[in-house]
This record gives structure tokens, sequence and C-alpha cells, in this order.
């Protein structure tokens, strides 16, 4: 409690002093210094900082040289900085900005003293493990859960809470089976994990113990990166699409079913075209163009139709058109894509007007146990509500518009977080009631687990299912059927 009373006095000093742009003083109207605090008996008093707008309004007398070991508010950056004695320096950097503040009190006020990670982006691996990108650390990926293969970088083998895999400022970030991918902010793409057939496009199958960079042809920055059990794909800035790994099912996409790509290659059969979405699963790849048009390739098979298309097309080696198997709205666009990597039987797309269309293995997308092309299983959702994101592992979670969480398929450990372990046969809403008015900015399903970065004036990840690799954090490792904050170690 006093270390509460601490904080709080000190975050009550600095937000609430009125003294601006001046030489301040307490209970004295002829202050000597820019500090100058008269003591007062019986009163207990904090102390008051200027707020400038320029660190160069606290100055001595002499209006030319700043006071050393002066501390002011800056209300620009708002945060307070210090005037070093290194003349060179001058004002240090920012010793606490308001961020770091909110996320003290919040801290010891709502998660009673546990430090929640922070995350606006997640990843499940197809198992037991994650990575989030945390935007109160920089942006460097942090992930937690079993380490076996290197799936969590560096991190020694064990049960991992929430660790930092890879200290560099990202933007985006995947996981596979038994590995993962980064991209920075300026675009570097960064491997780590299993690297099965090449899959994570060092040159060779070693896996790669901790984070690496790999280029792709030409120096091309990447913008997505999409792995898998066999292959990898990365969507270039240049808005073509890349390809390493396995090609027995044709995933390379080059019209063979021979050989391996260890190094990423580009798939030539996009030339002249605009992708905006892929992903990649044992048996094949999807991706849609920027026009809406969604190609698949890899092995279809004439029973289960995993890619989609019809039952007489057993592999498509190179990307095939599957628009002419559903039917969308007038102007309705197809934007967003997915694979289910880890039931290996289907996949799914959503489009700009909301509505979710699922194909192959049906049972755990809501659609029945049959093998079927693609078919709308939207739901019937509330005025003016959409899907806007979705993410595939025997079954699908969706998050809409308007901040509510579905769900459809198997309920693996409690991971849609619905108090039970329940199978969704259709698409039914799970949006817990402490979490109303929260705001989501992703989701991510894996086989033991769902994760949700959430915000409600905070981010915090949210997760449900299996916890006994510390997948869910600290306080966590039972699991939960709920979705619940995931703690940081302390």
């Amino acid at each position: 409690m006093t270390k509460l009373k601490n904080l709080l006095l000190l975050v009550t000093t600095i937000f609430l002093s009125s003294i601006t742009y001046a030489q301040v003083g307490v209970n004295t109207t002829s202050p000597q210094g820019i500090l100058h605090l008269q003591n007062i008996p019986n009163k207990q008093m904090g102390l008051v900082m200027p707020r400038v707008d320029s660190t160069d309004v606290a100055v001595s007398n002499s209006n030319t040289t700043p006071v050393e070991a002066t501390v002011v508010y800056d209300n620009n950056k708002r945060c307070l900085r210090l005037k070093t004695t290194d003349d060179s320096q001058g004002w240090s950097s920012c010793l606490i900005d308001e961020t770091e503040v909110e996320n003290l009190i919040q801290t010891e006020i709502t998660y009673n003293g546990n430090k929640p990670a922070r995350a606006n982006k997640v990843a499940a691996a197809d198992l037991y493990a994650a990575t989030y990108i945390d935007p109160y650390k920089n942006n460097y990926v942090y992930g937690m859960g079993l380490q076996s293969s290197n799936q969590l970088g560096a991190l020694t083998a064990g049960s991992k809470y929430p660790s930092l895999i890879l200290g560099r400022s990202c933007k985006e970030l995947t996981m596979g089976r038994y590995n993962g991918m980064a991209i920075t902010t300026s675009g570097e793409l960064w491997v780590w994990g299993q690297n099965s057939y090449g899959k994570n496009g060092t040159g060779n199958t070693t896996t790669v113990a901790s984070p690496r960079q790999v280029a792709l042809p030409g120096g091309v920055k990447a913008k997505k990166a999409r792995t898998g059990q066999y292959n990898s794909l990365v969507l270039g800035e240049d808005n073509q699409l890349y390809v390493t790994g396995y090609n027995g099912y044709g995933v390379l996409g080059d019209g063979t079913t021979t050989g391996q790509a260890d190094t990423f290659t580009k798939i030539n059969f996009f030339n002249g075209m605009e992708v905006i979405d892929m992903d990649v699963f044992i048996y094949g790849a999807i991706a849609v163009t920027s026009d809406g048009n969604v190609y698949t390739w890899g092995l279809n098979s004439t029973t289960y139709r995993r890619i989609g298309l019809p039952t007489n097309v057993g592999t498509a080696t190179t990307p095939t058109l599957l628009n002419s198997q559903f039917t969308l709205n007038s102007g309705e666009k197809v934007v967003k894509v997915q694979v289910d990597d880890y039931s290996n039987y289907g996949g799914g797309f959503i489009t700009d007007q909301g509505r979710f269309f699922a194909f192959g293995y049906m049972l755990y997308f809501g659609g029945g146990s049959v093998y079927s092309g693609p078919t709308n299983l939207t739901p019937n959702l509330q005025s003016g509500e959409r899907f806007t994101e979705f993410s595939m592992n025997n079954g699908v979670a969706f998050i809409t518009n308007q901040n509510n969480i579905y769900g459809v398929g198997l309920n693996t450990n409690g991971r849609f977080g619905t108090g039970n372990t329940n199978t969704l046969n259709t698409v039914t809403s799970i949006t817990p009631a402490h979490l109303n008015g929260f705001e989501y900015s992703g989701v991510s399903l894996g086989y033991n687990n769902m994760y949700l970065p959430a915000s409600n004036k905070r981010n915090v990840l949210y997760g449900a299912g299996q916890g006994a690799y510390r997948q869910l954090g600290r306080l966590n490792e039972s699991g939960s059927n709920i979705l619940v904050p995931v703690y940081e170690d302390k």
C-alpha cells in the first residue's frame, strides 16, 4: 500500500502542478531558484516542478545557462526531463512518460500489482506457444509457452512466461509449426525455429536457434509473412509473393511437384498483379489480389477439396482462380484469406462486406460434416455489423467492426472462453460480459488457446485455454476457460 501511495503522490505532483513558465517556489514569494521550498511545520509537501513548452525556459537569472540538476515537466513530450552535467548532452531524454505512469497506476490498481502483457498484434502457434508485439516496449517481439524447437527463439528449453524474443521494432509477426517470423518497421524479415524443408528461407534446413535476418530476392522489403508446417510465404513491399520450402504438393507454384526451395523465390504467376493477402498450410496456399480475385494451389484431393477447387482437380501446381466456385454480391470483393494449417483440410476468406466463406472439410467451420467448395457461413449479425478479422485452427475465431467476438469449431481446453469445452457447431457470438466495451486489434487461434489484444484505454493481451506451458502467463498456469489477462513474470 505504501508503494501505491508513493506512486500516486508522484503522479499527483507531476500532473496537477499549476506553476508554469517561471522561477517557482512553495510558500515563498521570493524564490531563490527554479525550485525553492520553504518548510512549513506540520504540513506534508510534495515537489512542485515547472511545466514548460521548451526546456530553454528553465535557465538561471542570466537567461543563458540552464540550471544544473534542474528537473522539469516537458509539456510537449509530456514527460520528466533532467538537466545533465554533460554540456554536450544537455537535457536528458524522457525519464518517465505519461504512458509509463498510466501503466504503473493500472498495474497497481486494476491488476493488483501484477504486470499484464501489452500487445497490439499476436500470433498463436499451432500447439503450445504464442508471440506478440508490445507497443509500450518499443514494439519488440515477446513470446511465451513451450520452447522445444526454438519456436521462441534463443530462450532456453522449457515452459516460458512472456519473454523477449526479438529486440527490434516490429509491425508484423506469424507463427507456424515450431517456428516464427517477424517483420520490422523498416521491412526487415527475421526468422527463428524449426526449419523443415528450408521453410525459414535461410539457405539450409538447420534449425534457426536465435532470430536471424533473411533477405528477399533483389533486396525487396517485406510487408507480410505467413509460415506453416513445410512452407512460408512473404508478401513484399512490391506487392509480389515469395515462397520457400517443400514442393511435393506444388506449393512453390511453379508447375512442378519436385524439389524444394530453401531461400525465398518469387512466384512469377503474380507478375503484374497486386497481392494483398495470403496464407499457407501443409497441403497448399491461398492468395487474394487487389481486384478481389482469389487463387489457390497445392493438393486439392478429389474428395476433400482442401483448396476449394472442384473434385476433378487432384493437384494444382500453379495458382488457380477460385472465384468461379462462389457467388458474391454486386461490387463485393474478397479482402482477407486463410487456410487451416492444423486441421489440414480447408480454409476460408472474408469480404469487404464482412461476410465469411469457408471451403474443405466444413465440420470445423460451421458447415456440417461435408466436403465443399467456398460456402457462405455468415450468421445473422447485428445491424451494420460485419467481420473484420478472423483466424483458423480446427475452427474459426472472428472479431467484428462492433468489437464482438464470434467462434465456431473445436473448443479444446475451453480456448474460446465460453466457460466450458463444448464444441461450437455454428458461428456463435462468444463476447464475454467482462469485455463489453473493449476494442480488439486482432485475434489468433491456436489448437489449445485463443488470444486477443484488447483495449479499454490501455492495450492488454487476453487469452483462454490451456496454461500448462505458461502460455497464459503467470497466475494462469492451470489454464482458463474464460478470457483472462496474460500476466508477465515479476
